[in-house]
């Protein structure tokens, strides 16, 4: 991102995370006048709306989130598993809003945006965490009540409330199969492993999510 709010991307583009190489391209396998430079040079996305301001960008594997100066989400890549918050369609290649980040919190702002594979987490601006996309191997940290015994996926940003009494600064999510559900790790547990990684406000590190199923089941 720019400091005049212009938004580049560059790489792979096969899920759409680029924002600006369509469909047709991607099918094509690259063959076409321009190139696999359309994808190893930055360049710039331009949304439906023109006038649009970017304010912030976050990206992942298969998915990029951008927020403009109005709080709006765009969204653009995966979303399988409604992790963009998109209720319809599995791939974007082009930035839409996403109606579920851009009506979680109000008219306020994200502080930040991380996608795993089929999920991602969000920071609001009181320090408070939410997850959105799928909810198997409980990578949600949301327990049974939200998802109806981890059945159902998150379609909605949704706040993760086993951290509710707690404020981050930042975080780091994993596309890794290792994470399990909140409710089902000791305190011990949730302050000793590792797999997702939040920063407290107190210069405390809680750890969790983070012994693989194997070994969490086979205790």
């Amino acid at each position: 991102m720019t400091e005049a709010g212009e938004l580049y991307t560059l790489g792979c583009a096969e899920q759409g995370q680029l924002g600006r190489v369509g469909e047709r391209y991607i099918a094509r396998g690259g063959h076409n006048r321009k190139g696999i430079d359309i994808l190893l040079e930055p360049g710039r996305v331009v949304p439906k709306n023109r006038r649009t301001v970017f304010a912030d960008v976050w990206a992942g594997s298969y998915d990029t989130v951008a927020l403009t100066t109005d709080n709006e989400v765009l969204a653009c890549g995966l979303n399988n598993y409604n992790q963009l918050g998109i209720n319809k369609g599995m791939t974007f290649y082009s930035l839409v809003k996403s109606k579920g980040f851009s009506d979680a919190l109000g008219g306020k702002a994200w502080k930040d945006i991380s996608f795993g594979q089929h999920h991602a987490l969000g920071l609001d601006g009181t320090g408070k965490v939410h997850s959105i996309g799928r909810v198997e191997y409980g990578r949600l940290g949301l327990g049974d009540k939200e998802t109806e015994g981890g059945i159902n996926d998150a379609m909605v940003p949704t706040l993760v409330r086993k951290l509710a009494d707690k404020k981050f600064q930042r975080y780091v999510t994993t596309a890794k199969k290792q994470n399990v559900d909140l409710d089902k790790l000791s305190e011990q547990e949730i302050k000793t492993e590792i797999t997702i990684t939040y920063t407290c406000t107190k210069n405390f590190i809680l750890q969790f999510y983070v012994v693989s199923m194997v070994n969490i089941y086979n205790q």
